[in-house]
C-alpha cells in the first residue's frame, strides 16, 4: 500500500542567507576544515566552492601536502556536480600525485572520487578494484567516524556498479547512524541515494517516503545544492506513481536549483525523469524528446555509464512504442537495443 502523499517542505529560497552561513562557517573554521568543505559543497554555487578549495589547496600544499590532496578530492566532487568530468579527473590526478598515487592516503572521500571517475567513464572493473579492498572495513566502522558524505558517495558508486546488497547495507548504516546521532544535515544525500536504490528494486512506497524525507531535510537544513538532487529523485518516484503535477513541480524546482548553483549533472536526472513520466502516461513520442535530450547531455558531459540515470532502457521502449526505430539504433541506445 502506498503511504499518504507527503507534504514536501518548501526549499529555502534565501540563497544569500544560505551562502552567508557557508561563509560564516568557513571564516570560523577555515576552508580546509572538512566540516566547512562539506557545508560549502551543499550550500554554495559549485564553481565558487571549486575555486575556493583549489586556492586553499595551493596555499597549504608546501607545508601540508596531505591536507592539500584532501581538499583537491573535495574540489573534484564539485566538478562532478557540475558535470565537468574532465576537470574532475584532472583534479583527482593532481591529488594522487601529491599523495604519492595512493587514494587511501587522501581519505575515504579520495577513494570514493577515484572510483566515481572510473565508474562515470564506464570503467566498472577499475572502479571495483579501487573500492573492493575497503568495502568490508567500511561496512564495519561507525559511519559518523568516517567522512559520511564520502561514504555515501562510495555507496552510490557501489550501486552504479551493481553491487546492490553492499550499497544498501552501507546506505542503511549511514542513515541509521545519522538518525541516532540527531544529525539531520547528514541525511539528505544518503537518503536521496537510498531512494534511488529502493526505486530500482521496485520498493516504490519506501522510495517515495525516503525521497520525500530527503527533500524536506535538504530544505530545512538550507542545502540548496543538495535540494536539486533530492527533488530530482522525488520527481522520478512520482513519475512512476503517476503523480503528474507533483512530479513536474518538483523536477522544475530541482532544475531551477541546479541552474542557480551550477550543479549541471542534475539536468541528466531531470530529463530522464520527465521521459519516464511521459512514458508512464502513454505519451511515447513526448518521452522520446526528453530521453533524447538526456542522451545528448550524457554525450556532452562524457558520461559512459548506462546505470547512472537509468535512461537507456526507457529510451529504447519509448522509441519502439512511438515507431522511432532510427532513434533507438543511435549511439549508446543502440547498445542496449542489441
Amino acid at each position: 500500500d502506498m503511504p499518504e502523499r507527503v507534504v514536501v517542505a518548501r526549499p529555502v529560497e534565501d540563497e544569500v542567507t544560505v551562502q552567508h552561513a557557508g561563509s560564516w562557517i568557513a571564516g570560523r573554521r577555515g576552508v580546509d576544515d572538512p566540516r566547512s568543505a562539506n557545508a560549502m559543497l551543499f550550500t554554495r554555487p559549485v564553481s565558487e566552492t571549486y575555486v575556493m578549495l583549489l586556492a586553499e589547496a595551493d596555499r597549504v600544499e608546501p607545508h601540508d601536502p596531505a591536507r592539500a590532496a584532501g581538499l583537491l578530492m573535495t574540489a573534484a566532487l564539485t566538478r562532478f556536480m557540475a558535470a565537468d568530468q574532465e576537470h574532475a579527473a584532472e583534479t583527482v590526478r593532481r591529488a594522487l600525485r601529491i599523495a604519492g598515487g595512493e587514494a587511501d592516503q587522501v581519505s575515504m572521500r579520495g577513494t570514493s572520487i577515484v572510483a566515481m571517475v572510473h565508474a562515470v567513464y564506464g570503467e566498472v572493473d577499475e572502479a571495483l578494484a579501487v573500492m573492493e579492498p575497503l568495502v568490508d572495513q567500511l561496512l564495519a566502522v561507525d559511519p559518523l567516524g568516517e567522512d559520511p558524505f564520502g561514504l555515501a558517495a562510495f555507496a552510490q558508486t557501489l550501486s552504479w556498479t551493481e553491487q546492490w546488497d553492499r550499497a544498501y547495507a552501507m546506505l542503511d548504516r549511514i542513515v541509521g547512524a545519522a538518525r541516532a546521532a540527531g544529525a539531520p544535515s547528514m541525511l539528505p544525500l544518503p537518503l536521496a541515494f537510498l531512494a534511488d536504490w529502493e526505486l530500482g528494486h521496485g520498493r516504490i512506497a519506501a522510495a517515495y517516503a525516503t525521497a520525500s524525507e530527503s527533500v524536506q531535510l535538504a530544505a530545512a537544513t538550507g542545502q540548496t545544492t543538495e535540494s536539486s538532487f533530492s527533488l530530482a529523485m522525488l520527481g522520478r518516484v512520482e513519475a512512476v506513481l503517476g503523480h503528474v503535477e507533483d512530479c513536474r513541480a518538483h523536477l522544475a524546482a530541482g532544475l531551477n536549483y541546479s541552474r542557480r548553483t551550477g550543479a549541471r549533472s542534475i539536468e541528466l536526472f531531470g530529463a530522464a525523469a520527465l521521459g519516464l513520466l511521459e512514458l508512464s502516461l502513454g505519451h511515447a513520442d513526448r518521452a522520446v524528446v526528453h530521453l533524447a535530450e538526456c542522451q545528448r547531455l550524457e554525450e556532452t558531459f562524457d558520461v559512459r555509464l548506462p546505470t547512472l540515470d537509468q535512461r537507456a532502457a526507457d529510451h529504447v521502449e519509448a522509441c519502439i512504442r512511438s515507431g522511432a526505430l532510427a532513434e533507438a539504433k543511435r549511439g549508446p541506445t543502440r547498445t542496449v537495443l542489441e
